[in-house]
């Protein structure tokens, strides 16, 4: 397991998502048209689904970063076989001391906390490979309820 010290700003909410996100106070008022399409509803059963981020098991193809913080320790479940590039990232950062002091710039109430850059402002940091990469999107990884995420700017 990785162990890695995060500075924490305020207290999170109980959601775990890095993300770039419009904070929820703002408000915009614009004209809308809306139209009406009917369809037939289908149910899905979700169990029957396979999203292993909701699997509380750590499978062998699977990693986990326990991330400590000053209110405490986040255990973090990655998918190298899902997301390899953002999971190399992530560990490889982690592992040389990267996110080592790295504050929570932008907290969120209720929906989300973000990190990650080094400079704690927000504007970002580097890839280990010196530049962006594409995103990894899953069928089987969403944006959930103590989900960890990967912002980009592209």
């Amino acid at each position: 397991m990785i162990k890695k010290k995060f500075g924490l700003v305020i207290l999170v909410s109980l959601g775990l998502v890095l993300g770039a996100c419009q904070s929820k106070s703002s408000t915009t008022t614009s004209e809308t048209k809306t139209s009406v399409t009917e369809t037939t509803s289908s149910t899905v059963d979700l169990n029957s689904l396979d999203l292993p981020q909701l699997d509380t098991t750590i499978k062998e193809d699977e990693t986990v970063v326990l991330m400590s913080t000053t209110d405490g320790e986040i255990k973090i479940k990655l998918f190298p076989k899902i997301a390899p590039k953002a999971v190399e990232n992530f560990v490889t950062h982690a592992k040389e001391g990267y996110y080592d002091g790295v504050i929570f710039h932008r907290v969120i109430d209720e929906f989300m906390i973000q990190s990650g850059d080094p400079e704690g402002t927000g504007s970002g940091g580097e890839s280990i490979w010196g530049k962006g990469f594409a995103a990894e999107i899953s069928n089987q990884l969403y944006h959930i309820r103590g989900a960890l995420s990967m912002a980009s700017s592209s």
